[in-house]
C-alpha cells in the first residue's frame, strides 16, 4: 500500500493495476522426438563417486517416483543412461585382461616351451592389476573407466 503525498489517501494495488495468479515465463525451450516443449533435467555425479552404485541409487528413485509420487500419466524417461557404456566398458576391459593373460601365456610357452614359466608371468599380470588398484587408491584416484582402460593396455603391454 502506497499513501499519496497531498492528502494521505492510500492508493491500493488493485487501482493501478490487475492483479492475477499466473506462472513464470519459460527462460529455455526443450524438445525431443516429435515432442517441442518438455520438461527435462539432468543428474550430475559428484566427483570420486562409484557411478554404477550412482545409477543403480537413481534408477530407484526414479521408479518410486514413477509408481508413488508423480501423477498419473506422468513418468521421467531417460533419453541417455550411462549404464550400458559403464558395462560394456568393464566387460571389455576385464575380457582384454584375461585374453592378454591367455596371449602372453601361450607366445611364453611357444619360445619357452615350458609351462611353469608361462604360468607365472600369466600370474603377474593379475597381481600387477591389484597393486595399481592400492596405488590408485592409497593416492586417492577413483577407479573410473579411464584409468581402468589405461592400466588394462599398460598391463597387457608391458606384458607382451
Amino acid at each position: 500500500m502506497v499513501v499519496a503525498e497531498n492528502n494521505g489517501t492510500p492508493i491500493l494495488v488493485k487501482d493501478i493495476a490487475e492483479v492475477r495468479i499466473g506462472s513464470a515465463p519459460p527462460q529455455g525451450l526443450m524438445g525431443q522426438d516429435d515432442e517441442d516443449d518438455i520438461v527435462s533435467g539432468i543428474v550430475v555425479m559428484r566427483k570420486g563417486e562409484n557411478p554404477s552404485l550412482v545409477l543403480e541409487a537413481l534408477q530407484k528413485r526414479i521408479d518410486l517416483l514413477d509408481d508413488q509420487i508423480l501423477p498419473k500419466g506422468v513418468k521421467i524417461v531417460p533419453y541417455y543412461d550411462r549404464s550400458t557404456l559403464i558395462d560394456k566398458t568393464l566387460h571389455t576391459v576385464f575380457g582384454n585382461l584375461v585374453e592378454g593373460a591367455l596371449l602372453v601365456m601361450a607366445v611364453l610357452y611357444l619360445f619357452l616351451a615350458n609351462v611353469r614359466a608361462a604360468a607365472i608371468v600369466a600370474l603377474v599380470i593379475p597381481l600387477a592389476l591389484l597393486s595399481t588398484f592400492i596405488g590408485l587408491t592409497w593416492v586417492g584416484i577413483p577407479a573410473n573407466l579411464l584409468s581402468l582402460g589405461a592400466m588394462d593396455f599398460g598391463i597387457i603391454v608391458d606384458a607382451r
